[in-house]
Parts: structure tokens; sequence; C-alpha cells
């Protein structure tokens, strides 16, 4: 399930005593996954997972991500430990890097930790492609939807055009396509 999947987005400046991601403004592109296998009745040691990008906006976190992750942590209300975070190179070869964080220590209710990167395992790189295609799905289907609702209101009571029912059958195939795939994906 997404949490969040969007442009994210820093300013630069202080708030709430808090010090900012960097001290200039900066965007990157985020996905933010829930993994869930309640099915299976298994709990992931990483249960949520963090996929982030550079968009060339602004100042770059790739070299120090810790307060990066510190802040999506707390807008999103996630445990840091929790997460897999991973960081898409836009590379054909070597795609994804993971960000491993221990814990280094803590002065008062501050947490420091000690990051380092390594490439994403086989099983990472599927887990991520896999949830990324599940997402494409899902969001597919949400316009897929609106289109259907959209072309029944075009549809008149009486003697319906064929255009507009060759439209509404093409539309509701790919749907019933999509939900079969996604139904193999949960």
């Amino acid at each position: 399930m997404a949490i969040f999947n969007g442009r994210y987005r820093w300013d630069g400046t202080k708030r709430d005593n808090q010090e900012p991601i960097a001290w200039s403004p900066g965007a990157y592109d985020v996905k933010i996954f829930r993994c869930s296998a309640t099915s299976l009745k298994v709990e992931y040691l990483k249960s949520v997972v963090c996929v982030y990008a550079s968009t060339g906006e602004g100042q770059s976190i790739s070299a120090n991500p810790e307060k990066f992750a510190k802040q999506i942590c707390n807008d999103f209300s996630l445990d840091m430990e929790r997460v897999l975070w991973v960081e898409d190179n836009h590379k054909e070869k070597d795609k994804y890097e993971v960000v491993v964080f221990t814990r280094s220590g803590k002065i008062g209710n501050t947490v420091f930790y000690r990051s380092r990167k390594r490439m994403a395992f086989k099983s990472e790189v599927e887990m991520i492609e896999m949830i990324s295609e599940i997402d494409r799905i899902r969001e597919r289907l949400k316009n897929l939807e609106e289109q259907i609702a959209e072309t029944l209101r075009r549809l008149p009571a009486h003697s319906a055009k064929p255009p507009v029912i060759i439209d509404l059958l093409q539309l509701e195939d790919e749907r019933d396509l999509l939900l079969k795939k996604l139904g193999g994906r949960k």
C-alpha cells in the first residue's frame, strides 16, 4: 500500500527547533510503501520501503541521508529502523543502493545514526519492482474507474451509440485484465 508517492521538497529553513534536511532548498522523488503479509502471518523486520531519487533540484542528500530519513519518518510517523531506505540512482546497472542506518548514540531525545550504503540484493530489487508495479496498476485502475464512470454518464437511456458501447467494453476489459493481474500480485 502506498503511503506517499510524489515530489518531497524542503526549503532549507529551520522549523520548530528542528534543523532542515539541508541548509539550501531541494527536492527528491519519494515513494513510500507499507509491506504487508497478513495472509502469511509474517511480520517484516523492515515493514516500510522508502525509495527516493534525486530530481536535480537543489542540494543532494545522497552523501548524508540521515536528516532526510529522520524528516521523512517525522512527517509520515515512521520508525526509522523499520524502513528499508533505497536510493534510486537512475542507472540501468546497479540502479538501487540500500542505505543502512545503525544507531551510534543518543544524547537526550536525539538519536544519532551511522549510515553506510550497499547495492540492493536481488530479492530487494524484485520486491521494489513488484511494489512499484502494483502501485502503477492501482493508479491505472483508479483512472479506468473514472473513465468508465464518465462513459456511463455519456450513455443515453435508450438507443446507445455503438462507439460509446465499444469504449465502455474496452475500458471494462482493460480493468478486468488489470484486476486479474493484481489478484496474483497481492
